[in-house]
């Protein structure tokens, strides 16, 4: 984390997305990782979302072939679109 400013740039932004089940270790790190990009920056650099009832996976297991949405999936891509309209379409 101590170089996660460096990631992002001048001008990168980043949208990290988890899962309010994902294991406490990978929110933790996400968090830490918005946190020290913010810090580092100066800017709002990276924004985290928390996604209610998702945990680590959005493709049913093994997730090796093609295969129709999930829900999940379908919540992640709506927090996506959201944010991508607000970055593209302002």
């Amino acid at each position: 984390m101590k170089r996660s400013g460096d990631l992002l740039g001048d001008s990168i932004e980043s949208l990290v997305l988890i899962g309010s089940e994902d294991d406490q270790g990978f929110r933790d790190d996400a968090a830490e990782f918005c946190r020290a990009a913010v810090e580092q920056t100066g800017r709002d650099a990276a924004r985290l979302e928390i996604i209610d009832g998702i945990g680590h996976a959005i493709a049913d297991e093994p997730g090796l072939a093609a295969a129709p949405q999930t829900a999940h999936a379908r919540k992640v891509d709506a927090v996506v679109t959201a944010g991508l309209k607000d970055r593209l379409v302002a």
